[in-house]
């Protein structure tokens, strides 16, 4: 059984990217998380290599997921608030 490929789309004009959203910053190839979206100028800031950097949303492809993999995404937490002291 072969591991499924992460799928990447390109950014629609009209599309909303959310904080704490993470995409692929194609030049770099790497997946970065978004700090902040300017619609007007059209572009992302967001943590790449780990400096805080501004590109254009040309620049940034999003992660496509099914519907099966999004629920199951979004059920997983990190369980650093739950942890007892």
């Amino acid at each position: 059984m072969g591991k499924k490929q992460v799928e990447f789309r390109d950014i629609k004009e009209d599309e909303k990217i959310g904080r704490g959203e993470y995409l692929l910053h194609k030049p770099t190839g790497h997946l970065v998380l978004v700090t902040k979206f300017d619609n007007e100028n059209q572009t992302v800031r967001a943590m790449i290599n780990g400096r805080l950097s501004v590109d254009s949303i040309l620049n940034f492809q999003r992660v496509e997921l099914s519907q099966k993999e999004n629920k199951e995404w979004r059920k997983t937490t990190c369980g650093g608030c739950k942890k007892k002291l």
